[in-house]
């Protein structure tokens, strides 16, 4: 499988098993499951740019194969590691940013929130069909002559985890804007509210102060009389 299609793939089995397990804001577990695996595929570029230290380090410097199958295993356990230690550290920040997580996320935020996950997911697309159209036509890994493309991925996947951090901060300020000016539209309408029951009540007190004079005018006139 593509890389791509084993996303989706993953993607959709956990957007299937969210919804089994509680049917309710269904734009938000479609949200969620994306963001994860943005997440996975984020830590995976992260965790190669050291790679090639790891390499030199470990397997590359010893021929005897024997040892030097166990030692790329060993550098393959350390790259696991450390993806898995990204991924853990970017969903914790992810986590503590998305604040407002029990309020109902509608299908156009949706839309408008996974635009930007689109345009990254097309240039990994991108950058994954030209390594693969490079290697078919040269025979040759990219990063063999071109060494500045490991740098690149990696780099792009910085870049692709503020974007994640930008959209659900964004989305975040997003929600609180419109409940700042959903209490002061609130606020604004009690005011006028409270303004013109004040007025009735100043209208009504007037009213009682000449209802009150001239009762007195009659009681002193029935005094005379």
């Amino acid at each position: 499988l593509s890389g791509i299609t084993a996303y989706v793939i993953g993607g959709s089995a956990v957007c299937i098993v969210s919804l089994i397990l509680d049917r309710r804001n269904i734009p938000q577990k479609i949200f969620l499951a994306v963001t994860i695996y943005m997440l996975i595929w984020i830590s995976d570029v992260i965790a190669l740019l050291p790679w090639k230290v790891i390499s030199k380090v470990t397997y590359l410097r010893d021929s005897e194969p024997g040892k030097q199958f166990a030692l790329f295993i060993a550098a393959l356990t350390v790259l696991v590691i450390m993806e898995k230690v990204l991924l853990f550290l970017a969903i914790i920040i992810t986590e503590r940013i998305y604040s407002r997580k029990t309020e109902q996320m509608e299908w156009r935020e949706l839309s408008i929130l996974v635009i930007p996950y689109i345009a990254v997911i097309a240039g990994y697309w991108i950058s994954s069909f030209m390594s693969d159209a490079y290697v078919n036509k040269s025979g040759e890994y990219i990063w063999n002559n071109y060494p500045v493309y490991e740098l690149i991925r990696p780099v792009f996947g910085v870049i692709a985890f503020f974007v994640v951090i930008s959209v659900i901060y964004s989305y975040q300020q997003i929600k609180r804007s419109q409940e700042e000016a959903l209490q002061s539209a609130l606020v604004s309408k009690q005011f006028k509210e409270l303004t013109g029951h004040v007025h009735i009540i100043e209208k009504l007190y007037s009213d009682i102060r000449g209802i009150r004079h001239d009762v007195n005018s009659h009681i002193m006139i029935l005094g005379n009389l």
